[in-house]
């Protein structure tokens, strides 16, 4: 399938496909000067998001599909550096949760403390 038809089957844009193939993410075969795109792009692309879904970057899933290239997909380096990525993308979102219920913590304080201070003001009914 040409572009057009692999962006509406998808739902994206041609600016995307683009910088995935600038990323080396989707490789289409080529005949002539045409892009063809076939089900191993759909899959990958369906790769791609999935990944970005759960908060990877492009720079890891470059890496993760670079890897793929090297050693093929099930090989046991690439799960294994796939598992490193997701755990310590993990982490990463652990440590932000944490901070995140803090400040949570810290605001409803405030707030609570900006409401008090509201209700003793004189003149208030």
């Amino acid at each position: 399938m040409q572009i057009g038809e692999f962006v509406a089957r998808l739902s994206t844009t041609k600016e995307t496909v683009r910088h995935y193939e600038d990323l080396q993410l989707l490789t289409p075969t080529r005949v002539k000067n045409r892009r063809i795109y076939g089900e191993k792009d759909v899959a990958d692309f369906a790769v791609i998001l999935e990944l970005k879904s759960m908060g990877l970057g492009l720079k890891e899933v470059q890496l993760l599909f670079a890897l793929k290239g090297a050693v093929g997909c099930g090989d046991p380096q690439l799960l294994t550096q796939t598992v490193s990525h997701l755990s310590d993308h993990l982490a990463s979102l652990r440590d932000q949760e944490a901070e995140l219920r803090v400040r949570i913590a810290q605001l409803e304080m405030q707030l609570a403390q900006v409401k008090q201070a509201l209700m003793e003001k004189p003149g208030r009914e």
